[in-house]
């Protein structure tokens, strides 16, 4: 357990390069970059499992006010992560290598409002989408001069999630503050390939499948967690989908187990629940012992390092909530056999 002694909002793990080849990472994993109201900071894990302050990314207070919203490694570099923040529409790209962390390596800005999702294409390094409230999709590369979007796509709905595909560098999945979503093809985004229609709220979260190219996950404001088939004839139909008791705010697969998924809640739920989806109904799992909201976690990739152990992230929902402002561990090993 450690406390960082301010409300956090975000994490996000480096799991190093990214090998199509391999179903894991040969590294051992253990940066985590955080960030929050007043911190954006990257941790290390020890072999004792003990996290120390590793780099402290320092942020301009004009630029980090209200806090950072997300934060996400590079899939190749181990040195490279970007960061955005609730209060500004510019998305930083770090290079936690150099000997001053002053300043970011690049600022990337195009959109007018703020960016709910930074995400690094698992084909190209140097690729990095970011969708925005404004309703714009963008996709950088670092290599660009001057530091204008690749590719812009606006559209008409305010958007809070985007991940590229693992399997198909050329797709994109988009989700919208109408309960839409939308699969992109980069080659030709004129037009989606395929939209999802189901969801009756906004859709804060989504997640490919770590194994099947085919399968994605969605959780919503309206209290459904839903696994589609990109693959299936029906757009309406989700292959499984759960009832839960509150709005959804992440969903994330169990990379090691992929039959597993979790989900965490917006306000007033202060537990995560994990679902087996071979079983209906009911989470097969449910981690109570918060006294706040979640609104982030991570899995483990290194099972000689950690042995199976499920990295939960505390902190706040609303400024004013009061914040636990620490990371917590839970040995699920134990729990499912």
């Amino acid at each position: 357990m450690m406390n960082l002694e301010s409300p956090l909002s975000t994490i996000s793990r480096n799991c190093g390069k990214y090998d199509s080849n391999k179903s894991e990472s040969s590294k051992t994993c253990d940066l985590f970059a955080v960030g929050g109201k007043n911190v954006m900071k990257v941790l290390k894990l020890t072999e004792a499992n003990e996290f120390k302050v590793y780099k402290v990314l320092k942020v301009a207070k004009t630029s980090n006010k209200g806090g950072t919203t997300d934060i996400a490694w590079n899939n190749f570099y181990d040195n490279i992560l970007a960061s955005t923040t609730l209060l500004n529409s510019n998305v930083l790209v770090w290079d936690i290598n150099q000997i001053s962390i002053e300043k970011q390596s690049q600022k990337l800005g195009s959109h007018s409002q703020i960016i709910n999702r930074v995400n690094w294409s698992h084909f190209n390094p140097d690729l990095l989408a970011s969708c925005s409230q404004d309703g714009i999709l963008n996709i950088w590369n670092r290599n660009n001069k001057p530091e204008t979007p690749a590719i812009s796509m606006y559209h008409k709905d305010k958007i809070r999630d985007c991940q590229f595909s693992p399997f198909n560098e050329n797709l994109i999945m988009a989700s919208y503050v109408s309960g839409g979503l939308k699969l992109w093809d980069l080659r030709n985004y004129e037009k989606s390939v395929k939209e999802f229609i189901r969801h009756e709220n906004e859709v804060l979260t989504i997640d490919w499948h770590p194994h099947l190219e085919n399968i994605f996950a969605s959780g919503s404001m309206d209290k459904n967690l839903f696994v589609w088939d990109i693959n299936n004839s029906s757009n309406t139909e989700p292959l499984i989908s759960y009832k839960t008791s509150h709005g959804i705010s992440r969903v994330k697969w169990w990379k090691k187990n992929p039959q597993y998924i979790v989900c965490s809640y917006q306000t007033n739920n202060f537990y995560a629940n994990m679902w087996n989806i071979n079983i209906d109904n009911m989470p097969e799992y449910t981690y109570k012992g918060h006294k706040d909201v979640i609104t982030g976690f991570c899995w483990d990739l290194s099972e000689y390092l950690l042995n199976e152990k499920f990295i939960i992230f505390i902190l706040f929902y609303f400024l004013f909530y009061k914040s636990n402002k620490e990371i917590v561990w839970l040995l699920v090993q134990k729990i499912i056999m």
